[in-house]
């Protein structure tokens, strides 16, 4: 099912990888700013995680 905003007319898939690109953003400058390695790590791998979720959207997209 393709379903689609009236305001914008694109797609979910179109609209959740632009908010984790925005996410992924807020992610990375949380780790420059991280003081503690444990946290700094978990942060890391979330930002792997949503990198892999955003490249299955895009290409889901395409």
């Amino acid at each position: 099912m393709n379903v689609t905003t009236q305001q914008s007319g694109k797609g979910i898939s179109s609209i959740l990888a632009e908010e984790l690109a925005v996410f992924g953003e807020r992610v990375s400058a949380a780790i420059e700013l991280c003081g503690n390695e444990k946290e700094c790590a978990a942060l890391e791998d979330a930002l792997q995680a949503l990198s892999q979720a955003k490249t299955s959207l895009d290409r889901s997209v395409s």
